[in-house]
């Protein structure tokens, strides 16, 4: 029986808690968004280090994989598909060679394929929309960037 995206989705929330536990900071986000482009990832880890999972289950195609590889690659630091055996060899000639592969057994078990790299073309602009207004006027705060008033009450 193959895996589903929702099998696959709860083991590797186990695995993240379990390999990030020594980690009080660390947070771990379902459907994380990225706003511009548009698209959302399956995990995402906050510590530090932004980085995502994007799951392709037996089920799936990987047809909107390149459009989701553009969208992560402005905001992630480290980018990891979660797959089976069935998409793993097509995907290595479709992602950057940043991204990392974790293969997933019908045991649910994990098999890390390629080991990935640091991002190095994040972009600070597609980053700044992942913050609120809140967080954006303390950043301009902490930078004693100038913010006009009409702004701060929008």
């Amino acid at each position: 029986m193959a895996l589903r995206d929702r099998d696959i989705r709860i083991k590797l929330t186990e695995w993240l808690a379990a390999e990030y536990a020594y980690d009080p900071t660390t947070v771990i986000c379902h459907e994380f968004a990225v706003p511009r482009p548009s698209a959302r990832i399956d995990l995402a880890v906050i510590n530090g280090v932004l980085a995502g999972f994007e799951i392709k289950s037996e089920l799936d195609t990987l047809s909107r994989l390149p459009r989701q590889i553009a969208s992560f690659s402005c905001v992630f630091e480290r980018a990891t598909l979660v797959t089976t055996a069935r998409h793993a060899v097509k995907a290595r000639t479709i992602l950057p060679d940043w991204w990392g592969i974790i293969v997933v057994d019908e045991k649910a078990t994990f098999r890390r394929q390629k080991r990935g790299r640091c991002n190095t073309n994040v972009s600070s602009g597609h980053a700044l929309h992942l913050l609120n207004s809140e967080e954006l006027f303390a950043l301009a705060d902490m930078n004693k960037c100038t913010v006009s008033r009409k702004l701060r009450k929008a």
